[in-house]
């Protein structure tokens, strides 16, 4: 399965997840223009990876500094409606 083929899959099983970045070394126009209908960031290999960096500190900057994250450890019963 290829990453647009995951990434698809999850979509259709209503993934909540609003960034997702997918890196190839060979994109072609008809794989970009899919990842970008996904919602995907796209990167081409070889990319600087300062690219990169700079793609995480706008994620970071667009997440809510009081969001509350989900504990994969935590007791799924303890966890109460909002």
């Amino acid at each position: 399965m290829t990453g647009l083929g995951f990434v698809e899959n999850q979509k259709k099983k209503n993934c909540k997840c609003q960034h997702v970045v997918l890196m190839s070394g060979r994109w072609t126009g008809q794989d970009l223009l899919h990842a970008h209908e996904l919602g995907c960031k796209t990167f081409a290999k070889p990319f600087p990876f300062e690219e990169f960096y700079e793609w995480l500190d706008e994620v970071e900057r667009s997440i809510e500094s009081t969001r509350e994250l989900y504990s994969w450890f935590q007791d799924p019963s303890s966890l109460s409606e909002k």
